[in-house]
């Protein structure tokens, strides 16, 4: 996806759930957490180690306290996830978050 479109639908997402008042993400936000990622992702990014980078990353973010089954449930409509995608997405994340 180009940049511009991802930066616009994460500002839109920004304004519905934080209101019209939150600042909006600079591309410069986005180059930064786009490189960070890309540092995750750099051992392959589909093993066990980097999954669990990940989900440190979320941990100290206060992203994963945040998830829940209906996050996921959404996540899923919009990305068009299949019923295993989905099911793994669960098996993993929602026990994580539970850690907390």
């Amino acid at each position: 996806m180009p940049q511009p479109q991802l930066l616009k639908i994460l500002n839109d997402r920004l304004r519905i759930d934080a209101g019209d008042s939150a600042a909006s993400f600079t591309p410069e936000q986005l180059q930064q957490e786009l490189a960070r990622q890309g540092a995750v992702n750099a051992g392959g990014g589909r093993d066990w180690t980097s999954l669990r980078k990940r989900l440190a990353i979320a941990r100290r973010e206060g992203v994963l306290a945040t998830i829940t089954e209906q996050v996921i449930n959404d996540f899923a409509i919009v990305y068009q996830l299949n019923a295993k995608q989905v099911l793994e997405l669960k098996d993993i994340v929602l026990p994580a978050s539970r850690e907390e």
